[in-house]
């Protein structure tokens, strides 16, 4: 298991007096420890050059809700069945970038912060192979590549009747290296991901970028052994949102 820990911000005690008028309730800080997709999921999660070193949107983040609350986040890299098993024993604390409806049916739902974002999943198509896709009959009689562990709610009842063949991967680089691969003709991904390998890999910038599968807010999930952290987690991301601070997270890395 590999585990990287974000490095507490040095501005973190100059921000205390301002953090307690903003926070008149601030709770004593605590550890706490964050799912990192194994492979990485940029520019979410970007590896560096050694396993240990990070960057993305999500370390990011963390580290300003770090300078904001004082808690120190623990990332912790599984693949994404591992991880949702790892959360539903209580072993890990929070999973970022999710949305309710994904994770409905596990044993432990989870509780969900403020909405800081949206998440689009994409269809990406071999070239020449695009069709339109408005609802799941138009992938009838398909192959589609998606992460295993991910949930796409439309097309969930059409995977389980076996109308679209769905094949699972550890993540979306593999998804990648498979359609490339031409092992299938299509993939679900995620937008903002699709666009950051196209335009650093160049072997990827001829797959042709489909219609919208999925659009929903990007909450983050907290373990409900943590409920007591959801309001100066929330806090925090407010403050983000109204400050710029997520929007210029997200422009940082911006395909």
């Amino acid at each position: 298991m590999l585990k990287f820990i974000l490095p507490a911000a040095k501005l973190a005690a100059k921000l205390v007096v301002l953090n307690l008028l903003l926070q008149p309730t601030l709770s004593i800080a605590e550890t706490f420890s964050v799912i990192a997709y194994q492979n990485a999921n940029p520019p979410y999660n970007i590896k560096g050059a050694n396993e240990y070193h990070h960057s993305g949107i999500f370390v990011d983040m963390f580290n300003r809700i770090s300078e904001l609350t004082g808690d120190e986040f623990l990332f912790y890299r599984y693949p994404v069945s591992r991880a949702l098993f790892e959360f539903d024993r209580g072993r890990v604390d929070i999973e970022p970038g999710v949305n309710e409806i994904w994770r409905q049916q596990r044993k432990v739902p989870g509780l969900y912060s403020i909405e800081y974002a949206r998440s689009t999943e994409v269809v990406l198509f071999n070239p020449g192979k695009r069709v339109s896709v408005r609802q799941p009959a138009d992938l009838g009689g398909m192959t589609v590549g998606v992460v295993r562990g991910y949930s796409y709610p439309m097309y969930n009842q059409a995977f389980t009747q076996g109308l679209i063949r769905r094949v699972d991967n550890v993540s979306e680089h593999y998804l990648l290296e498979q359609l490339h691969a031409n092992r299938y003709d299509q993939i679900f991904i995620g937008y903002r991901t699709a666009l950051y390998y196209m335009k650093t890999q160049p072997k990827y910038r001829h797959f042709e970028v489909g219609d919208v599968v999925s659009q929903v807010s990007s909450k983050i999930r907290v373990h409900p052994k943590n409920a007591h952290l959801l309001p100066r987690l929330n806090d925090a991301l407010e403050q983000m949102i109204l400050s710029g601070d997520i929007q210029r997270i997200y422009d940082k890395y911006k395909p």
